[in-house]
């Protein structure tokens, strides 16, 4: 087992994974899943997965294990998904995974508009001694290319982060198996020289990202639940890094938090000391990160993981004891969400998630279930939920309040209101709402608006005191996201 993953189980246990099925959704924010999950592997034994969306819509599935008829020989597979699909288009691929016994951490990265599968593995050169190197494979048109060793990883290192770094090149974040598990490996490209840094704990991870002018690396001791994460920083071009700060109420819980570029921002997501197993945001501004900021989930979580797309927004997946909460946050930090129930047991790794810039996505699992050996793998397709905010105006006879959406909205269904608070003596005698010269009803469907285009969304109220009348007005402005 590897160290993120030792760093993830105490945790796993103590929250007493084990939810049941169904989805609920916060009033006013109805994504969800659609239709029900789709199983891609029984009987496997997982040493990793992931999932990514490229810009056409397309999400391609990888994951590492092996089908337990040939214990220890470990493969490399693909699944690719469209929005319309039910299941694995062309089926499940396979490849060579280079270490049959050892393959782990895959990563799937988008550059040069392909997606490529990073993942660790150790080989034994003619020495017989063994070596670490990155396994990498580029799928092209939909299918898995040959697998290729890149060496010059650390020997018995753990991948715990890979991105499309600067120039399109593939970074990696390695924690490294040195004295006492305290050294973290940056490499600004698979095959070149890495930097290595000594950490003064075993570390339990170590994560990366770059918004094309600056690379942050942010690092936390192993097991830890309370010791503080820390972070260094350098120029995107550049090669000199800053020394390691703390990051203001920022604790591990084991290793889950998880760094995302979103837009331009760098943004993290994790637990904090603010109250402890909860998540919290936090964004980068140019040499420290700004939070935390609560995102309103008010349950304990246990693992986390993050997406973008082209809509700029941030999004995340969080293990919870009643199931897995689905949030987008836009840009802000209170995000619209929904808590997605599954049924069984986790086992086999976090939850993974991709989507594209309509808000459509998908959700990847793992579970074990009574009497079927090994772990289970799933696909849930969902929609993300909407983003919502009020804007307020004052009159002289109360105020007017109306909530809608934030940009962008995504194909999800929303429910939108006006209100009038009267001053003292006043009262309210009507209301409308419009979207654009047309009237809005209660319920804004997503599906149903052009995508990439702006509205405006206008509530009325009357105010009356005897004879008197006074209207007030105030309006939500929005935008569709685009398409696919």
């Amino acid at each position: 087992m590897n160290h993120l993953a030792r760093a993830l189980a105490p945790v796993l246990v103590a929250a007493g994974l084990i939810v049941t099925g169904g989805s609920t959704a916060p009033a006013g924010a109805a994504g969800g899943p659609t239709g029900d999950a789709v199983t891609i592997m029984s009987q496997v034994s997982l040493s990793g997965y992931d999932v990514a969306t490229a810009s056409d819509g397309t999400t391609y599935l990888g994951w590492i294990g092996d089908d337990l008829t040939d214990p220890g020989l470990r493969a490399l597979y693909l699944c690719v998904l469209k929005a319309t699909s039910s299941g694995c288009v062309g089926g499940v691929q396979s490849a060579s995974a280079l270490g049959s016994s050892s393959a782990q951490n895959l990563r799937i990265v988008i550059t040069g508009g392909k997606p490529v599968l990073v993942w660790i593995a150790q080989v034994a050169p003619s020495t017989g001694e063994f070596s670490g190197v990155f396994g990498t494979n580029t799928v092209t048109n939909g299918q898995l290319g040959s697998s290729v060793s890149v060496p010059q990883a650390p020997t018995l290192g753990t991948l715990t982060s890979a991105i499309r770094g600067p120039g399109g090149a593939i970074s990696a974040a390695v924690i490294g198996s040195g004295t006492n598990g305290s050294h973290v490996y940056y490499y600004p490209d698979l095959a070149a020289s890495p930097r290595e840094f000594t950490r003064p704990y075993m570390v339990g991870n170590a994560q990366i990202a770059d918004n094309g002018k600056q690379t942050v690396l942010t690092t936390s001791p192993y097991g830890s639940i309370t010791d503080p994460v820390n972070v260094a920083f350098k120029q995107s071009a550049g090669s000199g890094w800053s020394s390691f700060s703390k990051v203001p109420h920022a604790i591990p819980l084991g290793g889950i938090e998880r760094l995302q570029v979103a837009g331009k921002k760098i943004r993290m997501v994790g637990p904090s000391d603010k109250a402890l197993y909860r998540a919290y945001t936090w964004t980068w501004k140019k040499r420290s990160f700004r939070g935390p900021k609560a995102t309103s989930d008010p349950n304990d979580i246990s693992t986390v993981d993050t997406t973008s797309d082209a809509s700029r927004r941030l999004a995340s997946v969080h293990s919870e004891v009643k199931g897995l909460a689905v949030s987008n946050f836009g840009s802000k930090a209170r995000p619209g969400r929904f808590l997605l129930k599954v049924k069984n047991t986790y086992a086999g790794g976090p939850a993974q998630i991709a989507t594209s810039p309509s808000g459509r996505g998908w959700v990847i699992y793992s579970v074990e279930r009574t009497g079927v050996p090994g772990q289970i793998l799933k696909a849930q397709k969902i929609k993300l939920s909407a983003v919502t905010r009020t804007v307020k105006k004052n009159t002289r006879a109360g105020k007017v309040l109306v909530t809608g959406p934030s940009s962008c909205m995504p194909v999800s269904t929303l429910r939108v209101g006006v209100k009038g608070k009267p001053a003292a003596k006043w009262k309210v005698v009507s209301k409308t709402l419009k979207l654009g010269s047309k009237a809005q009803g209660k319920t804004l469907k997503g599906t149903s608006l052009k995508p990439n285009h702006a509205y405006k969304l206008t509530g009325s109220v009357v105010f009356a005191k005897g004879g008197a009348r006074v209207k007030g007005q105030a309006t939500v402005k929005f935008t569709t996201c685009g398409r696919p």
